[in-house]
């Protein structure tokens, strides 16, 4: 045979190569072990620290997030609430004065009827009598003034017209005064209007 003919991979050559080397003493070869570096404990304990911290936060941030949209809604509210609209608040602040002064007004009026004499005199003295001329009042103002000045004129009671009013009449004309006229005119000539 020669080294030609000679192939290994038969099963006939690869038991005679067996045997023949099956007599020798060859020390079998052993590969080096590899070295395998251990890891470093503490890096691997700050590795699984930082992983168990990220897992955390984004566990408490899912379990915040619902709480914390609810906060800026609230947040959003309290902000809203807290702009004024000075347009919007004009108008019931007007009537809210208009309402206190009337209040105020017609509580004087029961304590201190003079105040509806006040508004007498310049009416009458903003005519010249003729015959039919009469004054009309609120009954209560009616009663007030009688108990404290005799007027020139006839006074008739009239439910119709409000308390602190004054109105005279004539074949001519009319002159009409009110506290609430009064009041009118100031609450015109204030900044808010």
């Amino acid at each position: 045979m020669s080294s030609r003919d000679f192939n290994p991979l038969l099963p006939v050559q690869r038991a005679r190569l067996s045997a023949l080397f099956a007599s020798r003493n060859v020390p079998v070869w052993v590969p080096e072990p590899a070295v395998v570096e251990m890891p470093d404990p503490e890096a691997l304990a700050e590795q699984a620290r930082a992983r168990g911290e990220a897992t955390g936060q984004a566990a408490a941030r899912a379990e915040l997030l619902p709480v914390q949209e609810l906060l800026e809604a609230a947040a959003n509210a309290l902000r809203r609430a807290c702009e004024i609209d000075s347009a919007a608040l004009r108008t019931p602040f007007a009537e809210l004065v208009t309402r206190l002064c009337s209040a105020v007004i017609d509580a004087e009026l029961r304590l201190a009827p003079d105040h509806v004499l006040a508004l007498i005199g310049p009416a009458i003295a903003a005519l010249t009598l003729e015959g039919e001329t009469v004054l009309r009042m609120h009954p209560l103002d009616v009663a007030l003034v009688e108990e404290h000045a005799t007027l020139p004129l006839p006074c008739i009671a009239d439910a119709a017209i409000a308390r602190g009013s004054v109105l005279v009449e004539a074949p001519r004309f009319v002159v009409a005064d009110s506290f609430a006229s009064r009041l009118a005119t100031v609450l015109e000539g204030l900044p808010c209007n």
